[in-house]
C-alpha cells in the first residue's frame, strides 16, 4: 500500500481525535511518509503513538518527521521508527527535535532498532528522548553501535535501554570528528526547517 497526501488528508480529516498513526510495513517510502506527516502536522489531533516502521524510510524524510515532533510533542508517548534506512544524520536531527521546546515529556517509548546507526546517530536519540523530564524506554538493537557506544548509551540511559542482543559491535563507528559534524550539521538543517513555524 502506497500512501498519498490526498488518502493522508482525508483519513486524518475524517478523524481529528486520531491519536494513534499505527502504519508500520506499508512499504509507504519517503514521499508517503512525508505525506503522512505533512497531513498529522497540519491537523489538531493529539498524536500519542506514531509506528512508522518497516516503510523504507530514508534521511530524506527526516526533516518532515522532525517537524512532526516538534509540533506533536506535548502528547507523543511512543515513537517506532525501527527497521528503516534512517542512518545517522537523521537520527540527529529526529534527536535535535525531540530536545527542541523542552522535550517530549510524556514519551513512554522510542525504537529506532534497525534503522542504520552508529554511535553518533543513537547517543542523539537517547540525548532526545530524556530531554523532555520523561524516562523512555529507547530499543536501539540491530544497529552498528561499537562497544563504546553501547558503554556510552548504558551510562546514560540505565535500565531504560533495551537489551542490545542483535547490536553489531563491530561496525563503523564514526570517530569523533565525523560524529561532531553530523550531528551538528543535523541541528542547522533542524534550525533552517523550523524557521517561520513559531516552535
Amino acid at each position: 500500500i502506497r500512501l498519498s497526501l490526498v488518502g493522508s488528508e482525508m483519513c486524518i480529516r475524517d478523524r481529528p481525535k486520531l491519536e494513534a498513526a499505527k502504519l508500520g510495513d506499508l512499504g509507504a517510502g519517503d514521499r508517503g511518509v512525508e505525506a503522512l506527516c505533512a497531513a498529522l502536522a497540519h491537523s489538531g489531533c493529539p498524536l500519542r503513538e506514531l509506528d512508522l516502521s518497516s516503510n523504507e524510510v530514508t534521511e530524506t524524510a527526516a526533516m518532515a518527521l522532525a517537524r512532526l515532533i516538534v509540533l506533536k510533542r506535548a502528547t507523543l508517548e511512543t515513537l517506532k521508527l525501527s527497521e528503516n534506512e534512517l542512518g545517522d544524520r537523521a537520527a540527529c536531527v529526529l534527536g535535535a527535535a525531540m530536545e527542541k521546546g523542552g522535550g517530549c515529556p510524556r514519551l513512554t517509548r522510542v525504537d529506532l532498532g534497525c534503522a542504520e546507526l552508529t554511535r553518533v546517530g543513537a547517543m542523539a536519540i537517547a540525548r532526545g528522548a530524556l530531554a523532555g523530564g520523561a524516562k523512555p524506554m529507547v530499543a536501539l538493537d540491530e544497529n552498528a553501535i561499537s562497544a563504546t557506544g553501547v558503554a556510552e548509551l548504558e551510562a546514560l540511559l540505565c535500565d531504560r535501554l533495551v537489551e542490545m542482543d542483535m547490536n553489531d559491535e563491530d561496525g563503523g563507528d564514526d570517530d569523533e570528528g565525523d560524529g561532531e559534524e553530523k550531528q551538528s550539521g543535523a541541528v542547522d538543517m533542524l534550525a533552517a526547517a523550523l524557521a517561520g513555524m513559531g516552535v
